[in-house]
């Protein structure tokens, strides 16, 4: 993989950053979720948590990397997200009512 000088700032950028605190995490969608069977977009996930959903992961282990708004949800998949650690945090909350 070839990285491009602005990748490679952004990624330090992301890194290193004092006040911007991204992770990645994976977040399982509890049984009683609200989101199951909706779309990303009608789940409204960007709106209500701020992060952002880079892949998710079905229970076949099968990866839908960089998933569109239309994307389906399902019980107990798995949401990697990146984002700061309260909208981490808030993604978790919805994953399990």
């Amino acid at each position: 993989m070839v990285m491009k000088p602005t990748v490679i700032d952004f990624l330090d950028t992301v890194v290193s950053a004092g006040n911007m605190e991204l992770e990645i995490e994976e977040i399982q969608v509890e049984d009683d979720s609200e989101m199951i069977g909706k779309s990303i977009a009608e789940a409204k996930i960007k709106k209500i948590s701020g992060a952002i959903i880079i892949a998710i992961v079905d229970n076949n282990r099968n990866f839908k990397i960089n998933p569109s708004s239309a994307e389906k949800i399902g019980t107990r998949e798995i949401l990697v997200a990146l984002g700061t650690t309260t909208q981490l945090k808030k993604l978790r909350e919805m994953s399990s009512k």
